[in-house]
């Protein structure tokens, strides 16, 4: 019996069983909404416990997730690009800072230098007044004024000279109101940036800050949107923008595309504001939740994995259900044997009555009458009903034989044994079939069954030979 096939009922036409055509745990497959049903308890209703309709639903919200977490992914890589790139431009800016500050000291050097050559002058000036004073106290002394007044000359002139090239050096820096560098700058140390637009025109932003700090002054209220957003070229040709961002009234984030304003007040506003939309996510997620259509999609997974369960456990009874029948049909197959035993029993029974017709010869003598006409009638056995005949005088045919009594030799010849005689009323058995009973006709036999079917019975009860199918609906 290991090739027994058991076949739930099933239907490839209808999408749900009628209610009250199953039975309590009764399953039913529908290859059209390819789903596993069971009766109800009570037998009014059906049930859906499984199927590939759901096994298929399992794997789509799989692979959806999956997509959603690998998007979040490369949105994380190109948020920690972007921040590469920021921390890059903070470290230039440092260093133009630096440098400017240096060219603002050097600057101070040569002013302090002429403002000291100017001290000098002033004072070769006053020695050269106080020499024309005391000229006529020496001529040798007027002299030496002279050259002293002409070395300050000269000192003063060579310090005007270093304040014009300082002069100029600090035109070539940045000034503190403002202006533009040209060319590459380094800044060591910090740079503070003051203002409501800081503006990056570089196509490459490094930033060796593991974190991004956002709405670093939202701290009064949750007023602001904070995230990140760009700018694309969609099919049409128009500027629009996409953008991924937590917004500040339902505190939830959001990856949009077609966004067709620039975003003003720092606030983006709920998908669909200015033709926005929600965007494809390419991501794997791992997560406890997943929420679709505002249902928690892991509690009905797993809900419908318990319903797969319970119809296996189902389908495992109805298993066990058919190894009852299976044993029912074995014990009408030993019922069987036990007619065939009657029936022998009563073919030994017939062999008595014959030997009852031997004992009814030796009492012919009683009387001379019976003598007689025992001796008439002993040679046509449809008149004896008692007593014995010898072997020699039974010949020919006789079908009038009545009574009991014990065939025990001879080949038979008769009528078949009927039923109410504890016959079978057959002549022939099919082979490998099974007797079963036809009131007082003669007995019926099955087809022989082939491997792996059951003896079952039909609608009228009459057994045969078949798969185990729960049939079609």
């Amino acid at each position: 019996m290991a090739n027994t096939v058991i076949q739930v009922k099933r239907s490839s036409s209808t999408t749900v069983p009628t209610g009250g055509t199953l039975s309590a745990a009764e399953p039913a497959y529908s290859y059209l909404s390819e789903k596993l049903f069971i009766g109800t308890s009570d037998g009014s209703d059906v049930i859906a416990v499984g199927g590939k309709f759901f096994v298929d639903l399992s794997n789509t919200i799989f692979n959806a997730s999956n997509a959603a977490f690998l998007t979040a992914n490369a949105g994380f890589g190109s948020a920690n690009i972007v921040f590469d790139a920021a921390n890059a431009a903070f470290l230039n800016s440092n260093t133009a800072y630096d440098a400017a500050n240096a060219a603002f000291l050097n600057s101070n050097v040569g002013f302090n230098a002429a403002n000291a050559a100017f001290l000098n002058s002033n004072s070769a000036y006053n020695s050269a007044n106080a020499g024309q004073l005391t000229a006529n106290t020496g001529f040798d002394a007027a002299n030496a004024a002279f050259l002293n007044s002409n070395n300050s000359f000269n000192a003063a002139n060579s310090a005007y000279v270093t304040a014009n090239s300082a002069f100029d050096d600090s035109n070539t820096r940045l000034s503190t109101s403002g202006g533009t560098v040209t060319g590459d700058v380094s800044v060591v140390g910090d740079l503070i940036v003051s203002g409501n637009t800081y503006i990056l025109d570089s196509e490459t932003l490094k930033v060796s800050d593991p974190l991004i700090y956002l709405a670093g002054n939202n701290y009064i209220s949750d007023l602001v949107d904070i995230g990140f957003i760009g700018n694309y070229v969609n099919a049409t040709g128009s500027n629009v923008h996409t953008a991924f961002y937590r917004e500040h009234e339902d505190g939830e984030y959001y990856l949009i595309v077609g966004y067709d304003e620039e975003p003003a007040n720092n606030h983006i506003g709920p998908v669909g504001t200015h033709n926005s939309k929600l965007a494809v996510l390419n991501a794997d997620i791992k997560t406890s939740n997943i929420l679709l259509g505002g249902t928690n999609t892991i509690v009905w997974i797993r809900s419908s994995y318990d319903a797969a369960n319970a119809g296996f456990t189902a389908a495992n009874a109805a298993f066990l259900n058919s190894n009852v029948s299976y044993n029912s049909a074995n014990a009408g197959q030993l019922t069987a044997n036990s007619a065939y035993n009657a029936a022998n029993a009563a073919f030994l029974n017939s062999n008595s009555a014959y030997d009852s017709a031997n004992a009814g010869q030796l009492t012919a003598n009683t009387a001379y009458d019976k003598a007689n006409t025992a001796n008439v009638n002993a040679g046509d056995a449809s008149f004896l009903t008692v007593g014995t005949v010898p072997s020699a005088r039974v010949t020919g045919d006789y079908s009038g034989i009545t009574g009991l009594g014990t065939i025990i030799s001879g080949t038979w010849n008769a009528d078949t044994i009927t039923v109410p005689y504890g016959g079978t009323g057959r002549t022939s058995v099919t082979e490998n079939g099974i007797l079963f009973g036809n009131t007082s006709g003669a007995l019926k036999v099955t087809s022989a069954g082939t491997e792996g079917q059951v003896l079952q019975a039909d609608a009228s009860g009459i057994p045969q030979f078949g798969m185990l199918d729960g049939g079609v609906f």
